[in-house]
Protein backbone atom coordinates (compact mmCIF):
# COMPACT_ATOMS: atom_id res chain seq x y z
CA UNK A 1 0.00 0.00 0.00
CA UNK A 2 1.76 3.57 -1.54
CA UNK A 3 2.23 5.69 1.72
CA UNK A 4 0.05 8.42 0.76
CA UNK A 5 -3.17 6.12 0.80
CA UNK A 6 -1.72 5.12 4.31
CA UNK A 7 -1.70 8.39 5.37
CA UNK A 8 -5.33 9.41 4.20
CA UNK A 9 -6.51 5.90 5.87
CA UNK A 10 -5.12 7.24 8.99
CA UNK A 11 -6.43 10.75 8.81
CA UNK A 12 -9.80 9.45 7.92
CA UNK A 13 -10.04 7.41 11.30
CA UNK A 14 -8.56 9.71 13.27
CA UNK A 15 -11.97 11.67 13.10
CA UNK A 16 -14.04 8.94 14.28
CA UNK A 17 -11.20 8.07 17.48
CA UNK A 18 -10.45 9.89 20.44
CA UNK A 19 -14.37 9.69 22.05
CA UNK A 20 -13.58 7.98 24.94
CA UNK A 21 -17.25 7.34 25.92
CA UNK A 22 -16.64 7.27 29.73
CA UNK A 23 -20.40 8.46 29.81
CA UNK A 24 -21.79 5.07 29.44
CA UNK A 25 -19.68 3.64 32.52
CA UNK A 26 -20.12 4.51 36.56
CA UNK A 27 -18.52 7.16 38.31
CA UNK A 28 -17.15 4.16 40.30
CA UNK A 29 -15.66 2.30 37.33
CA UNK A 30 -14.00 5.72 35.78
CA UNK A 31 -12.47 6.66 38.84
CA UNK A 32 -10.81 2.97 38.87
CA UNK A 33 -9.81 3.33 35.76
CA UNK A 34 -8.22 6.81 36.37
CA UNK A 35 -6.53 5.00 39.57
CA UNK A 36 -5.20 2.21 37.54
CA UNK A 37 -3.49 4.53 35.06
CA UNK A 38 -0.94 5.22 37.77
CA UNK A 39 0.27 1.76 38.03
CA UNK A 40 0.97 1.49 34.14
CA UNK A 41 4.56 0.35 34.64
CA UNK A 42 6.28 -2.69 36.57
CA UNK A 43 8.64 -0.34 38.18
CA UNK A 44 5.60 1.32 39.99
CA UNK A 45 3.93 -1.96 41.27
CA UNK A 46 7.42 -2.96 42.18
CA UNK A 47 7.53 0.38 44.68
CA UNK A 48 4.13 -0.33 45.50
CA UNK A 49 4.52 -3.52 46.88
CA UNK A 50 7.86 -2.52 48.79
CA UNK A 51 6.13 0.16 50.31
CA UNK A 52 3.70 -2.33 51.49
CA UNK A 53 5.70 -4.72 52.97
CA UNK A 54 8.04 -2.08 54.95
CA UNK A 55 8.13 -0.44 57.91
CA UNK A 56 9.69 2.83 56.84
CA UNK A 57 9.57 4.55 53.43
CA UNK A 58 13.03 5.92 52.45
CA UNK A 59 14.14 6.74 49.08
CA UNK A 60 17.47 5.30 49.38
CA UNK A 61 16.26 1.70 50.23
CA UNK A 62 14.68 1.34 46.94
CA UNK A 63 17.59 1.39 45.16
CA UNK A 64 18.80 -1.88 46.00
CA UNK A 65 16.31 -3.35 46.64
CA UNK A 66 14.82 -2.96 42.87
CA UNK A 67 17.75 -1.86 41.01
CA UNK A 68 16.61 1.26 39.69
CA UNK A 69 17.95 4.59 39.80
CA UNK A 70 17.10 6.66 42.76
CA UNK A 71 15.66 9.16 39.97
CA UNK A 72 13.47 6.83 38.89
CA UNK A 73 11.91 6.14 42.33
CA UNK A 74 12.14 9.43 42.83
Amino acid sequence: MPVEILIVILQCNNISMGVTKTDLFSIKQNELAKMAKAFSHPERVAILEYLVNANVCINGDLVPVLGLAQAIIS
